[in-house]
């Protein structure tokens, strides 16, 4: 890289927002525009001034904007700024809407963090970026020599047992535990078992989140 690259960081989780201002600030290719703990500030700070690229969190609080639509708002509306996702979830379904929805990279957590400048400097050329662990344990492929990229969606539904998957199509279709338990003759305990595994496997810590994951994943069919 030629200049320095222009960067933002929302993160809210203090001590991961440190990490990366760490990184950046002692990287002499790159130059920390800002670093927010909440979406406002960050769409704030956009309207005067555009980074290169977001290094963005993608969970978020619940009283936050989705990740989903803010990176889809922040693709419409700020085209020229890249977003790199970092985030813990390391699920092939997720994964793909992210990037469908306008990411240019995913850089997990549990990466180390000298692998950052590698994942900037790819996100920086226009090009898409996965880690190679990453690629090979979710199946996403993709051409890393083009810059417009149709990443093709996968199924956040896939690993789900039978049991897991009618929990998760009545939870979608507005039942309540007690609906599910009584319309499959199980106890509460055991839906709610079989729910909380379904989350694990889809990504999602609340049903205000699967509903989200879902809708996106709907819209990218």
């Amino acid at each position: 890289m030629n200049k320095k690259v222009n960067l933002m960081i929302l993160d809210d989780h203090d001590v991961v927002r440190a990490g990366l201002e760490t990184s950046v600030l002692h990287n002499d290719e790159l130059h920390l525009l800002g670093s927010f703990r909440l979406s406002e500030q960050l769409l704030v700070a956009l309207k005067n001034k555009e980074p290169d690229i977001i290094l963005l969190d993608f969970s978020l609080g619940s009283d936050e904007m989705d990740g989903f639509n803010l990176i889809q708002y922040i693709h419409s509306h700020h085209p020229k700024c890249k977003i790199l996702v970092v985030s813990a979830i390391e699920l092939s379904g997720t994964i793909s809407l992210i990037l469908r929805a306008g990411a240019k990279g995913f850089f997990s957590k549990t990466q180390p963090l000298d692998q950052l400048n590698q994942a900037i400097r790819t996100v920086y050329l226009g090009r898409t970026y996965l880690s190679t662990k990453i690629k090979n344990e979710t199946g996403i492929r993709f051409d890393p020599k083009k810059k417009e990229q149709d990443i093709e969606v996968v199924n956040p539904y896939k690993n789900l047992s039978i049991r897991e998957a009618e929990v998760i199509r009545c939870c979608l279709s507005g039942m309540t535990m007690t609906d599910i338990a009584g319309k499959f003759s199980k106890s509460i305990k055991t839906v709610s078992a079989q729910k909380l595994s379904a989350f694990k496997k889809i990504g999602v810590n609340s049903d205000r989140e699967l509903f989200i994951l879902n809708a996106n994943f709907i819209k990218s069919e």
